[in-house]
């Protein structure tokens, strides 16, 4: 009985990784084309890039609109400084920009996992982690 409660984290931290790796291997191989880069993708990028590049949290997509080349105020802001950091680290690129998101996903993963054992036990934690990873609509193609 003792060897068999020694067993049971170290499966969930197998199953754990498992997932962490199923969830990486369907997102990172083809960030930076695939799937397409849709319009909102380009629109929420080019304020971060210039709160990176000039400090100003601004779209020059929408230069002339009402000001919105220095004050953008379309998207809430904690993504914009997030990827604005991020790109003062890294390049400005759709990849780079993915990344960020696969981060997130890989905490929403861990966060999923940890909610659903606190909730109901350690199998309902793995198993919406699991549905959290196998559900995901970017496992088909032409989808984000």
């Amino acid at each position: 009985m003792a060897l068999r409660a020694r067993l049971r984290p170290n499966l969930d931290a197998i199953v754990l990784l498992a997932l962490v790796a199923l969830h990486l291997l369907t997102t990172l191989p083809s960030l930076g084309n695939g799937p397409l880069v849709g319009g909102d993708e380009g629109w929420i990028i080019s304020a971060s890039a210039k709160l990176a590049d000039h400090g100003t949290f601004g779209s020059d997509l929408f230069q002339g609109f009402y000001g919105s080349e220095d004050h953008y105020y379309f998207n809430l802001p904690l993504h914009h400084l997030v990827l604005a950091a991020w790109f003062k680290v890294a390049a400005v690129s759709m990849a780079s920009a993915r990344l960020v998101s696969v981060i997130y996903g890989l905490a929403a993963l861990l966060l999923t996992y940890a909610l659903g054992r606190r909730l109901s036990g350690r199998w309902v934690g793995l198993g919406a982690a699991a549905l959290r990873v196998l559900l995901r609509p970017n496992l088909t193609p032409l989808h984000g």
